[in-house]
């Protein structure tokens, strides 16, 4: 249900901002955490599957803007592909970023997905 509000959310045009995805990170109980400077929100799987939730969604801001989603499920089809990152997780770009901002951030999100699961 969430990747199915945030393709919606993402396909409305510009990158949403903070504000603009507040109601959806509430509603769905996000945490706030941070990922090499970056503001990033967390949700992860219920409990069901173990003590600890694994991590479902990353949407991680740059300048309050949505500038990538991290995610094991599909999200819907975006402009942008997704490319794989460690442990089977996915990472979709959201707009247009420069290559070397992309390389410096999939190096720190396998890092945080490496510490987090």
């Amino acid at each position: 249900m969430p990747e199915y509000i945030l393709h919606r959310l993402v396909q409305e045009g510009a990158p949403p901002t903070t504000v603009q995805l507040h109601d959806f990170l509430k509603g769905f109980q996000f945490d706030t955490t941070s990922i090499g400077g970056y503001k990033a929100f967390q949700l992860d799987e219920s409990y069901v599957y173990g003590p600890t939730g694994i991590l479902r969604l990353l949407l991680v801001c740059k300048n309050d803007k949505l500038f990538a989603v991290v995610h094991h499920r599909a999200i819907g089809p975006l402009p942008n592909k997704p490319s794989l990152l460690n442990r089977g997780y996915q990472l979709t770009i959201i707009g247009d970023q420069p290559a070397n901002l992309i390389s410096d951030f999939t190096t720190k999100v396998n890092t945080f997905i490496q510490h987090a699961d």
